[in-house]
């Protein structure tokens, strides 16, 4: 290539990276002062790891210490942490910043690959309003950041797949090392790309029109990585996350309706993105004939491409197979914690949506438009200047819904007045604000619709929603209204500890002292480090005049948060009536 040839090169590759980098700031600039929502306290605000060097050593060592095992997640935060602390903007600013890199990667990914359209389909990817769930949204920091190294992946392996063997061996031993490690960086993302190694062989198929037995071997490796880790994600999905459960009890029946359905709704949202929200889960029916043409409307497409690759060639196949496979760990197959909630979250399908771009970009981009008609090539001009705008726009006003939990949730109640989940979670955020008796009315709804619209079977849940409506009733100063939920969800949970203290605290509260005591008993019974309940207990024991029972209550309270002030000053008043000495 002449120096003028390359140098405009990279004068194209230069602008062209920087509108799309520009163009994704400012399609996302409401996330930049956005807050903390719905998981980021779990993954942030109270993530202690995130605090000292030895939890950044916790973060890597131990899979229990952070909410999924994605240590290369934890450690971005752990680096921001130092940073900022919990200034929220800034970490939604690198979530942006690692989004736009990726447009950027899946742009000269294209342009190798020779893709008709190529910069025009990253572009749709960078700005698209279905992918604000994982910018907007801390917690998906595992999306974009799994993206990017998959992707950076890609473009370091798909040249050793494609050129020939014998050109620069060194040079492509290097390649092939650094694409492994760049892979397991995306893995220790999020295992969700483990879908890379068979992503590489459905482009061998549409480049070479065959997979070879190179190309098998040579994704070997990748795939002895991903298929361990996959695994033990979705171990501790299971058994720690606690994905386990009637609410996750399907049929191998359900899981095919459930995927059928999932993946053209997921298809849908591409197209035509509008009411994006979280979507309530629908009644699973297997006798019902609607349901089953979801599947089978899949299986027909992709035998319909299959018998029209002669004709179209192996991409559009490619394009779809490669959409199903990256979201087939969402398709309802595997069981997740968020199916308790939803089957269907945009957040799912922000590397598969790739296929899909691809396909409609190329596809459109190839269509000759210069033979048609002056009104359709007008109108396919129009189109294409349009879209990109409106997409900006379009993620623009779906970033601002991210701005704060009560945005977020009041806009899923505006979208689905039916879901019970939106309900629940706006009012634990009105119990924060201290609005509590628009917080009465939301658990209220919420509970309403759980028992009139919903199958949910999960106790957790259940038992939650019950103790934190009393809580929210206490409040309010309504003892008397509260106990009666704190005895439900002891019915519903009788195994959990929490509810049990909460009765204790009210029932005091009204001076039924007496019916309070078992009520503490049971709950040191079922955990005897629940330090609260201690500190209830001893409070309690002192009214009884059972001083020294009161001081070893206090001194374990005391032993397990040292910072309880009520404990400290009713251990120093049982200490004296123990000796007494009249204060």
């Amino acid at each position: 290539m002449a120096a003028s040839d390359q140098g405009r090169s990279w004068t194209t590759i230069s602008l062209g990276s920087f509108i799309l980098v520009a163009g994704t700031i400012v399609s996302y600039l409401p996330a930049t002062q956005a807050g903390f929502i719905w998981d980021d306290d779990d993954y942030v605000i109270y993530n202690e790891t995130l605090r000292t060097t030895d939890g950044l050593r916790e973060i890597w060592l131990n899979p229990y210490s952070t909410p999924q095992y994605y240590p290369l997640v934890h450690t971005t935060f752990w680096l921001e942490y130092q940073c900022w602390q919990l200034d929220a903007p800034g970490y939604h600013k690198t979530n942006i910043i690692i989004h736009a890199a990726s447009t950027v990667l899946l742009w000269r990914i294209l342009v190798w690959l020779g893709v008709p359209g190529s910069w025009f389909a990253a572009a749709v990817f960078a700005i698209h309003p279905v992918h604000v769930e994982s910018v907007a949204w801390i917690t998906q920091r595992k999306n974009v950041l799994s993206g990017f190294f998959y992707l950076a992946s890609t473009r370091v392996l798909l040249p050793w797949f494609l050129e020939t063997p014998e050109s620069e061996a060194g040079r492509r031993k290097t390649r092939y090392c650094l694409g492994l490690v760049l892979f397991l960086c995306a893995l220790l993302s999020k295992t969700v790309t483990a879908s890379l190694p068979a992503a590489l062989l459905l482009v061998m198929l549409w480049k070479k029109r065959r997979i070879e037995a190179r190309d098998v071997f040579g994704t070997l490796p990748l795939f002895l990585l991903a298929v361990p880790l996959g695994l033990y994600t979705s171990w501790l999905e299971k058994h720690y996350v606690g994905a386990q459960g009637e609410d996750w009890e399907f049929t191998f029946a359900e899981r095919l309706l459930i995927a059928g359905r999932s993946a053209w709704l997921y298809a849908e949202k591409l197209i035509w993105p509008m009411n994006l929200t979280i979507y309530p889960k629908w009644n699973l029916d297997t006798s019902s004939w609607i349901q089953w043409l979801f599947p089978l409307a899949v299986a027909a497409l992709i035998a319909g491409l299959w018998g029209l690759r002669k004709r179209f060639g192996f991409g559009p196949l490619v394009c779809v197979l490669f959409f199903g496979g990256t979201l087939v760990p969402a398709l309802g197959f595997f069981n997740v914690f968020p199916m308790l909630y939803f089957f269907v979250g945009d957040h799912f399908q922000y590397l598969a949506s790739i296929g899909l771009i691809v396909l409609l970009v190329a596809g459109f981009s190839t269509i000759p438009f210069s033979t048609m008609p002056l009104a359709i090539q007008r109108l396919a001009f129009v189109f294409t200047v349009a879209i990109l705008p409106i997409l900006g726009l379009l993620t623009f006003k779906q970033s601002r819904i991210y701005m704060n939990e009560e945005v977020l949730f009041q806009d899923t109640i505006n979208k689905n007045p039916n879901f019970w989940m939106p309900y629940s979670n706006l009012a634990e955020e009105y119990q924060r604000q201290g609005k509590l008796n628009l917080a009465v009315d939301h658990f209220q709804k919420s509970w309403d619709l759980i028992k009139n619209n919903s199958d949910l079977k999960d106790v957790r849940v259940l038992s939650a929603i019950q103790d934190n409506w009393g809580n929210t009733l206490c409040g309010t100063g309504q003892f008397d209204k509260a106990v009666p939920h704190y005895k439900k969800a002891i019915d519903i949970r009788p195994d959990h500890p929490l509810p049990y203290n909460n009765c204790g605290n009210a029932l005091e509260r009204l001076g039924r002292f007496d019916e309070a005591l078992p009520y503490y008993l049971k709950a040191l019974q079922i955990n005897p480090d629940f330090g609260l309940a201690h500190s209830n207990l001893g409070r309690l024991l002192l009214r009884f005049g059972e001083w020294n029972e009161a001081v070893e209550h206090l001194k374990t309270a005391i032993r397990l948060n040292p910072n309880n002030r009520e404990a400290i000053h009713n251990l120093e008043l049982a200490i004296w009536k123990a000796r007494g000495v009249d204060r």
